[in-house]
C-alpha cells in the first residue's frame, strides 16, 4: 500500500500497522453490513492453489503468502486455518490479533463447526460466491442454516483494496503443440460429448483453468507458473463457448475456430450463462461441486437442473498418454541437466569459504533458475524455489525473500525443492544435502526418508488403489523409530500444466469422500513421492521424484486384476555422503546404484567438462567391489 504511516510506527512495524488498518476496515464493513463473521478463502474465480497477485486476498489481509488456507474474521476474533506444510510459515508471518488454527489435527475445529458454537443464534455470515467452493459453502450452510450464510456478488476485501489492488493479467495465449498433446481439441471436445450423453447432460461448465487448458489444447501464464490463462469453458451438444479476453488469443484463434469453439468476453460469464443453460431444458448441467465456485453454481440452479458429478476431465488429465508421458519423460532429462550442473556448481562455491560469503539462499535459487532457462523449452518455474539452510529447511514450505534469506553455510544441511515448466513436460524435485560433515544423526533421518522413497517407487499394487492405501509404505521407516511428517507423501503432476494436480495423492487422509479416495491410482498418471522429516530450528530433509505409473507383470493375476508400479522420471542424482549404509539392505543399495547408473545414463551425453566428472562421481556405485551381506558395510563413493 503506498499509504503514508503515522510517526508512532518504525520501518519495522509499518506492515503490522497496515495489516491493522485493513482489518479495522472490514470490520466496520461487517458491522455496517450486520454480518457477525466473514470467510476469506485461498484461491480465486476458479479456485487455483496459486493465484494471481490481485487475488491475494488473504495475505492481503493477514499477511500470510502460504497457498493453502481460509480466514474468518469476526468482531474480536480473526483466525487463519491452514494445513501442517505452513504452521511454521504462518506462525512468522500472521500479524498480533490474529490466530493460527492447525487445520487438519483432531483437536482443531473446522471452519463451519467454529462458527456454529462461537456466533450468536441466527447470527449470519457473509463469504464472496465468486471464490468459494460449492462443496464449502454447502458445508457452511448446512451447519448453520442456509438462511444464515450470505454469498456476497462483490468482495468486501477488494473494496478495501480499492486502487491499489493489482489489475488483471492479460498475457498471450499459445497453442499447445498437438504431437505433445498427444490428442487434438475437437477429439477431446467429442469425447466429452459423448460422455455428456451417457449421464444425460446436456451442458458442461468447466471454472478450473488447468481443466479448460488441457481440452483446448491451450496454455497461458496468468498466474505464476501455472501455464493457464482466465477463462471459463461451457460445452453444450452444439456449440463450444470460451469466455476469454480475445486481445490475449492471437495464433490461438485460429485453433479454437479449428476446434468450432465460440469466443465471448471474459468479463460477461455471469450475465450469459443463464441464457446458455435456459437452452439445455432437455438434459442437465453437469457441474462438479468440487471445481466449481458457488457464483456459477448458483446461476445453474436457478437456471436449470443441475448434475452434480466429479468431472470425467480430471481423471482423462491425469492419464497421460504416450505422447505426453514422452514429453514429461524429455522434461525431466533436460532438468535434470540443470539442476546437476547446479549442484556441480554448488559444490564447488560450498568448498570455498570466500566464495560462500558471498551466496544466500536466494542467490542460490536464482542460479538454479539461471541453470534451467538455458534448458529448451523452459517456460518459468512450476514453483517459487524452497532453498533453505538449517532451520529454515524445517519450514515445510519456505520461500526465501532477498532481505530476510539466510545466507549459505557449508556446515548445515541445505534442503532444496524446486520445479519448472518446458513446453513438454512439468517437473517437481527435491534433494537435501550437506558440504561439511553431516552427524550421524543428520545421516539416520536422510537414510529413513530415502528408504521411503525406495519403498513406494518400488511397490506394487492393483489397478486404482487409492493413494492413501500406500502412503504408509513410504512412512514405515520413520515409523519405527517414532518419527514422522506432517505432509502428503505424494501429489498429482501436470504435463506442462499445474504441478499440483487431482484427482489423485498419496497422504494419510480417510476423510469419506476425498477425491484421492474415490479416485485409484491407473497408468499413465504422474505423481511425486515425497517423503520427509524435519526438526523445527534444526533441519529439514526431503527427497522428492516425480513418478509415472505402468503396468507391471506379476507372477500371478487375483481376481484378474491388473497390477500396477512405479517408473520413476526425475533423473538427478542423491547425495551419496548422507546415507547411512548400515541402515540399507542390499535392496535398497542396489536401487541407488541402479537408479544413478540410468542417472548417468540420460544425463551423460548432455554434459562435459567438469560437470560431467561431477556426474560420473556423484553416480559412481555405492558399492565399488564385490557382494554379499557385507558389501554395504565397503568403501563409498564421496
Amino acid at each position: 500500500s503506498s499509504r503514508s504511516f503515522p510517526k508512532s510506527c518504525s520501518a519495522r512495524l509499518a506492515m503490522t500497522c497496515v495489516m491493522a488498518k485493513r482489518l479495522s476496515a472490514l470490520r466496520a464493513r461487517l458491522q455496517s453490513a450486520q454480518f457477525a463473521a466473514y470467510i476469506i478463502p485461498m484461491g480465486d474465480a476458479h479456485l487455483s492453489e496459486y493465484t494471481a497477485p490481485r487475488d491475494e486476498r488473504i495475505a492481503f489481509i493477514s499477511g500470510f503468502t502460504g497457498s493453502a488456507g481460509t480466514c474468518v474474521v469476526t468482531a474480536n476474533k480473526a483466525l487463519l486455518w491452514t494445513d501442517g506444510r505452513y504452521f511454521n510459515q504462518a506462525t512468522k508471518q500472521l500479524p498480533e490479533g490474529w490466530t493460527l488454527m492447525k487445520d487438519r489435527l483432531p483437536e482443531t475445529p473446522s471452519i463451519e463447526a467454529w462458527l456454529a458454537d462461537n456466533l450468536e443464534a441466527g447470527a449470519s455470515v457473509a463469504l464472496d460466491s465468486a471464490f468459494n467452493q460449492v462443496s464449502f459453502v454447502v458445508k457452511v450452510q448446512e451447519s448453520l442454516g442456509k438462511d444464515r450464510v450470505k454469498p456476497q456478488q462483490d468482495s468486501i476485501i477488494d473494496e478495501i483494496w480499492g486502487a491499489d489492488q493489482p489489475a488483471m493479467p492479460d498475457n498471450p495465449v499459445e497453442v499447445h503443440d498437438e504431437r505433445i498433446a498427444g490428442e487434438t481439441a475437437s477429439s477431446k471436445l467429442a469425447r466429452l460429448r459423448a460422455e455428456m450423453e451417457t449421464v444425460k447432460a446436456s451442458c458442461a461448465v468447466f471454472v478450473a483453468l488447468d481443466q479448460i487448458a488441457w481440452l483446448l489444447n491451450l496454455r497461458g501464464s496468468d498466474i505464476d507458473c501455472n501455464p493457464v490463462f482466465f477463462s471459463y469453458l461451457v460445452v453444450t451438444k452444439d456449440q463450444t463457448v470460451l469466455f476469454v479476453d480475445e486481445k490475449k488469443l492471437g495464433k490461438a484463434k485460429g485453433a479454437l475456430d479449428s476446434a468450432k469453439v465460440t469466443v465471448e468476453p471474459y468479463t460477461s460469464v455471469l450475465s450469459k450463462l443463464p441464457s446458455i443453460f435456459g437452452q439445455c431444458k432437455d438434459g442437465k448441467i453437469w457441474m462438479d461441486t468440487q471445481e466449481c465456485t458457488w457464483a456459477v453454481y448458483a446461476l445453474a440452479m436457478e437456471n436449470g437442473t443441475v448434475l452434480e458429478k466429479e468431472s470425467c476431465v480430471t481423471t482423462w488429465k491425469a492419464m497421460k498418454n504416450p505422447s505426453e508421458l514422452e514429453g514429461m519423460r524429455k522434461a525431466h532429462i533436460r532438468d535434470g541437466v540443470a539442476k546437476t550442473k547446479w549442484m556441480a556448481w554448488l559444490k564447488g562455491v560450498m568448498a570455498n569459504p570466500a566464495e560462500v560469503a558471498k551466496h544466500t539462499e536466494c542467490t542460490i535459487a536464482d542460479k538454479l533458475e539461471a541453470f534451467r532457462r538455458e534448458g529448451t523449452g523452459f517456460k518459468m518455474l512450476s514453483f517459487p524455489t524452497i532453498s533453505s539452510f538449517g532451520p529454515n529447511g524445517a519450514v515445510i514450505h519456505y520461500s526465501p525473500e532477498p532481505n530476510t534469506c539466510a545466507k549459505a553455510d557449508a556446515n548445515t544441511v541445505f534442503l532444496c525443492d524446486s520445479g519448472a515448466q518446458y513446453t513438454d513436460g512439468t517437473t517437481d524435485v527435491t534433494r537435501t544435502m550437506h558440504f561439511g560433515t553431516p552427524t550421524a544423526h543428520h545421516k539416520k533421518c536422510f537414510t529413513l526418508v530415502l528408504k521411503g522413497v525406495i519403498s513406494l517407487g518400488t511397490a506394487v499394487f492393483p489397478n486404482k488403489t487409492p493413494g492413501p492405501r500406500i502412503d504408509g509404505m513410504a512412512r514405515q521407516h520413520l515409523w519405527k523409530y517414532g518419527l514422522d511428517y506432517r505432509h502428503g507423501t505424494g501429489h498429482g503432476v501436470g504435463a506442462y500444466l499445474n504441478v499440483h494436480e487431482g484427482p489423485i495423492a498419496i497422504n494419510q487422509r480417510m476423510t469419506p469422500g476425498l477425491r484421492s479416495l474415490t479416485s485409484g491410482l491407473e497408468v499413465g498418471m504422474c505423481v511425486s513421492n515425497e517423503p520427509g522429516y524435519y526438526e523445527d530450528g534444526a533441519f529439514g530433509m526431503r527427497i522428492e521424484n516425480v513418478m509415472a505409473v505402468k503396468p507391471v507383470k506379476t507372477e500371478h493375476q487375483f481376481g484378474g486384476e491388473q497390477y500396477l508400479s512405479f517408473e520413476t522420471l526425475t533423473m538427478i542424482p542423491i547425495q551419496k555422503s548422507m546415507m547411512d549404509l548400515s541402515l540399507m539392505t542390499e535392496d535398497d543399495i542396489q536401487w541407488v546404484d541402479n537408479y544413478h547408473a540410468e542417472v548417468f545414463t540420460k544425463l551423460s551425453p548432455h554434459m562435459s567438462g567438469s560437470d560431467l566428472e561431477f556426474l560420473k562421481e556423484a553416480t559412481a556405485p555405492l558399492v565399488t567391489n564385490g557382494n554379499g551381506p557385507d558389501a554395504k558395510r565397503r568403501k563409498v563413493a564421496a
